[in-house]
């Protein structure tokens, strides 16, 4: 009798781990799918990306389930990378304050942002004091990211809470043939050098002289 307590004990206390491995299957899941879906865009990633309002939906019932800090799907994202994926305020804001961190795989989240072009999250972490210049692992910054993988509303975001532009940033925006984020670039300070007028001229943009 008391081997059968014990087993049924053990059960009870696996149920919320395994449930919570579950959501953050699901959320894995969407999100491999949605990125995925960035890849057939016309554009490319240069394009913002288009989340459809169920898997928006989906995600945030997801994320209104989850009451523990510490979890992570099987790429090392954890909940509060999704609520900005989604651009859910409500969510990322309940799970920073529960404790999760605001950073992830990509660094900040504010990368994630200027990847999804959440324009609400990237607000909410610039004024929980994320630094808009920070680099990731692979040494690119919010911004970078923003330019050159769809995310020019945040792009304008980060440049009015900070963000320095860089050569570096033309050169990417100009690659993209976004001349309105390249004017931006242009406007904020960006350095333009030899690299950055080859690609005007390749794809018929417009630099100042």
């Amino acid at each position: 009798m008391f081997r059968l307590v014990v087993i049924l004990g053990v059960l009870l206390l696996a149920l919320p781990c395994a449930a919570s491995d579950g959501q953050m299957q699901q959320l894995l899941t969407i999100g491999v799918n949605l990125a995925a879906a960035r890849l057939k865009q016309p554009g490319n990633l240069c394009t913002k990306a288009v989340i459809p309002k169920s898997d928006s939906a989906r995600v945030s019932q997801l994320l209104a389930t989850i009451d523990t800090v510490g979890l992570k799907d099987k790429l090392g994202y954890s909940p509060a990378y999704y609520a900005v994926m989604v651009d859910d305020t409500a969510q990322l804001e309940r799970l920073l304050n529960l404790g999760y961190s605001a950073s992830g795989p990509l660094g900040s989240l504010l990368n994630a942002a200027a990847y999804w072009n959440s324009v609400k999250a990237a607000s909410l972490l610039l004024g929980r004091g994320l630094n808009p210049n920070a680099l990731n692992s692979s040494g690119s910054t919010p911004l970078l990211v923003a330019v050159s993988e769809g995310g020019p509303d945040v792009a304008r975001l980060l440049l009015q809470h900070g963000a320095r532009p860089s050569a570096r940033d033309l050169r990417y925006a100009l690659i993209c043939k976004n001349q309105s984020v390249v004017d931006l670039l242009v406007q904020s300070g960006a350095e333009i050098d030899a690299g950055a007028r080859r690609l005007a001229n390749k794809y018929n943009l417009h630099l100042p002289p």
